[in-house]
C-alpha cells in the first residue's frame, strides 16, 4: 500500500470513528406518547359524580382539565423528541454510508494506479479529493446534528417548564375551595 493511500485511510478511519459503532438508537425508545395519551383520556373522562356540585366539584373538574392538558403536551413533546432522535440516527447512518462510499471510491481509484513512485504521485490528487469529500461529509453531518441538538435542547426546556408548572386548586380567578364547599 502506498504511503499516500495509508495516510488517507488513517484519516478516513478517524473520521469514521466519530460516527460511532452499531445501530443508532431509534426514537421509539424515548416515545411514551401512547401511554401519556391514554392517561390524558383518563383525566379528561374523570368527572365529578352527578350528586357532587359546587366549588369542590368545579375545582376537581378544573384540575382534571389541567392535568389532561399537561399530559397531552407531554405526549406531544415525547413524539417530537422521538422524531429528533430518529433524525439524528438517520444523519449518523447517512454519514457512515457516505464515508464508506468515499473510501470505496478512493480504493477503486487506487487500484488503477501502478505501485511505483509515479503511482504515488498519481495517488495524491485521488487522496486529496477523497479527503475533501470526507471533510464535506463530516462537516455536513455536524451541521445537521447541531440543528437536531438545538431542537432537543428546546424540547428539554419545554419539558422543564411543564415539570415546574404548579397545578391550580380551583377554577381560574377563584380562591381555592374550602372543605365545606
Amino acid at each position: 500500500m502506498s504511503a499516500v493511500l495509508g495516510a488517507f485511510l488513517s484519516t478516513w478511519s478517524k473520521a469514521r470513528q466519530t460516527f460511532g459503532e452499531g445501530a443508532p438508537q431509534p426514537g421509539s425508545g424515548f416515545d411514551q406518547s401512547a401511554e401519556l395519551a391514554r392517561l390524558r383520556a383518563e383525566a379528561e373522562s374523570a368527572e365529578p359524580e352527578s350528586r357532587w356540585s359546587g366549588g369542590a366539584a368545579a375545582a376537581y373538574r378544573a384540575v382534571n382539565v389541567e392535568h389532561a392538558g399537561l399530559l397531552g403536551r407531554m405526549a406531544e413533546l415525547d413524539r417530537q423528541l422521538a422524531q429528533q432522535v430518529d433524525r439524528s440516527a438517520d444523519i449518523v447512518s447517512a454519514g457512515r454510508r457516505d464515508l464508506d462510499d468515499v473510501r470505496d471510491w478512493v480504493l477503486a481509484a487506487a487500484g488503477s494506479v501502478p505501485p511505483t513512485a509515479m503511482g504515488d504521485q498519481m495517488m495524491l490528487p485521488i487522496a486529496q479529493a477523497g479527503l475533501g469529500r470526507v471533510e464535506e461529509v463530516v462537516s455536513a453531518s455536524n451541521g445537521q446534528l447541531t440543528v437536531v441538538g438545538a431542537e432537543i435542547a428546546r424540547l428539554a426546556g419545554e419539558y422543564q417548564m411543564l415539570g415546574g408548572q404548579a397545578f391550580t386548586q380551583g377554577p381560574p380567578g377563584e380562591p381555592p375551595p374550602t372543605p365545606e364547599q
